[in-house]
Order: structure tokens, then C-alpha cells, then sequence
């Protein structure tokens, strides 16, 4: 009996990911789909290196990468914007108030 093997296949991910714009204290998910054999780790990082938490993490670009043993690894990049609500304050002084002043 002959046993055919499949050759491995190193990781690929076939889409480049999307950036991600959301309000200031919104729920962000980012999706990473890869494809390889034998079965693939996907992990997230900051580009930047710096640590991020599952909550809490501030705007910037993520990289996933795609790891399975097979080289090379591969990763592709999303940016995560993050829409701040602006608060501007206007004082407003009429005319009339300034002459009452200097008399």
C-alpha cells in the first residue's frame, strides 16, 4: 500500500485586514482569517511592540500574525482609529456688555 502525504503549506492570509474606525469607549473586534497546513497560531500584536490589554487599548496599528512551522510566518496590518468626542467650549461676549464696561 502507498500512503500519500500532502507537502506542507506554509501560512497565508489571503485578504488584507480592513482598518477599524470606533467611538471613544466602543467594543472593537478585529478578524484575522489565515489558511495553511499543518493547522496554523494566529496571534495579535501592537506594530509598535508595546503590550495592549483586552481592554483599554488606545488606537494604533495591529499586526496578526499567521504561524503554523512552515516558513515563512506571514502577518498583515489593521489600524484602529478611535473617534474622539470633541468638546469645545465658546464664551461669547456681546458688544453692548464691552462699551457698559468703560463707561
Amino acid at each position: 500500500m502507498n500512503v500519500v502525504t500532502c507537502p506542507p503549506v506554509p501560512p497565508l492570509i489571503p485578504s488584507p485586514l480592513g482598518d477599524v474606525s470606533v467611538e471613544e469607549g466602543a467594543n472593537v473586534t478585529l478578524t484575522c482569517e489565515a489558511t495553511g497546513d499543518p493547522p496554523l497560531a494566529l496571534t495579535w500584536r501592537r506594530e509598535d511592540e508595546q503590550p495592549f490589554a483586552l481592554a483599554g487599548t488606545k488606537a494604533g496599528a495591529f499586526l496578526c500574525v499567521a504561524t503554523n512551522g512552515v516558513p515563512p510566518a506571514v502577518s498583515s496590518r489593521a489600524l484602529l482609529y478611535v473617534k474622539c468626542e470633541s468638546v469645545v467650549t465658546v464664551s461669547v461676549m456681546f458688544m453692548s456688555d464691552i462699551f457698559n464696561q468703560t463707561r
